[in-house]
């Protein structure tokens, strides 16, 4: 803790120094571009068959075998030519707990009916080009369902671009800016009842340097659930655990969710899980689950849990390293100035 407070305040001085140092240079720069370089925008232009018209996605009604294209307007905002990406993807519920549409490649769980991407007709991907503060429409043509179906078909349209990159220490970051809008079809207007069943294994796990137990939530039906929260309770004959809670995820439909709770310390032994999902439209359901934690487990846990420990102290000894660097350039170009000054004289 001494070692990282004294490298906080080394990096909090330097840091400082430097701010002060290239500041009036950075307000020159802001005054003399506020247009963005990169930046651009989707509109979904919505058909007549659109359900609600105050969305701002396509929200369908079909019938069955119709064939109609979706326009999406899509408009560079910047300064600088732009090279845009448009796909359509199937929904699927991320680890996060959130509908996401970013794979290219999902598959449905127990599905009923078709999925998104394979109504589409020719190709689900374009590659266009903007000049800047111009527009293109994208065009997407699918075939609805031979039959009429129950629930949704859930999928969207991916639009992203490159925006910029940066280099650091040989590692290059690619900065994008992603659009998504949703594509909702609807055949019959009967409810569907959503219906979570849980998979069969529960286990530990260290996801993003952390510990914790994870389990599948499967939705076969083809609806999704919002506002979806999650009362977890571990017991164990050896030692107490702290309730946790997950609040407003979301599952999409015909799909499964790999759900994380994170738990500090998990110990080797025999665990309960007390499950219970709450969703919005007053679904809940709740779950028991047997599981073991072995020590190999447990072992692996910790292991995850050092690399956590050990990983800010890393980050900040680099960030000495490449402010140390830029000190130098800065004092090197300031002797090298002073030198051409007395030199005129």
């Amino acid at each position: 803790m001494k070692i990282t407070k004294l490298l906080k305040s080394i990096i909090l001085i330097v840091t400082s120094w430097f701010v002060l140092a290239s500041s009036s240079s950075v307000i020159l720069a802001a005054s003399q571009n506020q247009q963005p370089a990169r930046s651009f925008t989707v509109k979904a232009l919505l058909p007549k068959n659109q359900v609600n018209k105050q969305l701002t996605y396509y929200d369908l009604k079909v019938k069955p075998q119709q064939k109609q294209t979706l326009r999406l307007l899509v408009t560079n905002l910047g300064t600088k030519k732009l090279t845009i990406t448009v796909r359509i993807n199937n929904a699927y519920t991320s680890q996060n707990g959130v509908i996401s549409y970013d794979k290219p490649y999902v598959r449905l769980y127990q599905p009923k009916q078709p999925a998104l991407a394979d109504l589409v007709q020719g190709s689900r991907y374009k590659k266009l080009t903007l000049q800047p503060q111009h527009s293109k429409i994208v065009k997407f043509t699918y075939q609805a369902p031979e039959k009429e179906f129950k629930g949704i078909i859930l999928g969207g349209i991916t639009a992203s671009a490159g925006v910029g990159s940066s280099d650091s220490n040989n590692l290059t970051i690619q900065n994008r800016i992603r659009y998504v809008t949703g594509i909702v079809l609807h055949s019959q207007s009967a409810a569907v009842t959503p219906h979570l069943t849980l998979g069969p294994r529960v286990g530990a796990q260290a996801r993003n340097l952390q510990s914790g137990i994870t389990f599948e939530l499967r939705n076969p039906q083809p609806i999704n659930l919002s506002q979806v929260k999650l009362n977890v309770q571990l017991t164990s004959s050896t030692h107490k655990l702290p309730n946790r809670n997950i609040n407003n995820a979301q599952i999409a439909p015909n799909s499964t969710w790999q759900a994380f709770v994170p738990y500090k310390n998990l110990k080797a032994g025999s665990y309960t899980l007390h499950l219970r999902v709450q969703a919005k439209g007053n679904y809940e359901k709740e779950f028991t689950r047997k599981f073991t934690i072995t020590e190999q487990d447990e072992n692996r846990l910790n292991k995850g849990q050092n690399s956590q420990r050990n990983w800010p102290i890393m980050t900040w000894i680099i960030l000495i390293i490449i402010l140390g660097v830029i000190l130098v350039i800065g004092y090197l170009l300031w002797v090298y100035l002073q030198g051409r000054k007395h030199a005129k004289k």
